[in-house]
């Protein structure tokens, strides 16, 4: 009887052990699937077509990854449209300035500025500078305050704005301004108020386009869309060498204008 009883305990822990390795599989398997089936929905976007970004380089990199979660929360806007990502806009002294994201819609021309930033953002419109505030546990129970400040990115757009509708040669052509922050960003004192204008997370991105959208109505043709496609598309192909010089260029921009990253 008692070789029985073991027998039948002996059974029972392998059959356990065998029902939780093959739930572990199991789930591993899922995960790897998800993996897969996102680095395919990568390779499929717009986004990996025109920046040539691997799955890895989108998943560790901030700024790119909340350009391609706005690219792709964008992408179910409805209506005629195309996107660029990364456009490299010639300047009259020879440089460039590096649009994040141009929207081509039925409704005019959204020009986008991600800044896939956490913590709390301060800022007002005509301020040089935004703050932002980290809040860092020490291990100790308190917490330790990190604030770092950034250009206004209002006016940063704003000039990306106006040496698009130079390039273009369309000064009256319908542009609208939109900052973007990342979803673990909270905008505590953020003043904006010119008309055409908004700053918003990721998770609002989509809503406040289709808000503007639905206030402006139709303004270019399917024509018109894929004419200025065509034109600045190629600018989203530049060399890396070219990438390089305007990062250089910003540096050095940075540096004259004496940008405080901590304080």
């Amino acid at each position: 009887m008692e070789v029985i009883i073991g027998i039948f305990v002996y059974s029972s822990l392998i059959i356990g052990l065998a029902v939780l390795v093959g739930g572990i599989c199991s789930r591993s398997s899922q995960n790897k699937n998800r993996n897969i089936s996102a680095q395919e929905e990568l390779r499929q976007a717009d986004y990996f077509m025109q920046t040539h970004n691997s799955y890895y380089e989108v998943m560790t990199d901030a700024g790119k990854k909340g350009e391609f979660i706005i690219g792709r929360s964008i992408d179910q806007l409805t209506g005629y449209k195309r996107i660029l990502y990364n456009c490299y806009i010639p300047k009259p002294d020879g440089g460039t300035t590096e649009i994040d994201i141009i929207l081509i819609h039925e409704t005019g021309i959204y020009v986008i500025e991600s800044k896939n930033y956490k913590g709390w953002i301060f800022g007002s419109e005509n301020e040089k500078y935004w703050t932002q505030t980290l809040y860092r546990s020490n291990g100790y129970g308190t917490k330790n305050v990190q604030k770092n400040h950034f250009y206004n990115p209002v006016i940063q757009n704003k000039g990306h704005i106006k040496l698009l509708r130079q390039y273009l040669n369309m000064p009256e052509v319908p542009v609208y301004s939109y900052i973007v922050f990342g979803n673990e960003a909270t905008l505590k004192k953020v003043g904006v108020r010119s008309p055409f204008l908004y700053v918003v997370t990721q998770r609002d991105a989509l809503s406040a386009i289709i808000y503007n959208a639905n206030c402006v109505g139709r303004q270019f043709s399917n024509e018109f869309i894929e004419q200025l496609y065509l034109q600045l598309f190629p600018f989203t192909q530049v060399s890396e060498l070219q990438k390089m010089e305007h990062v250089n260029q910003v540096c050095k921009k940075k540096m004259v204008m004496g940008i405080i990253n901590e304080e």
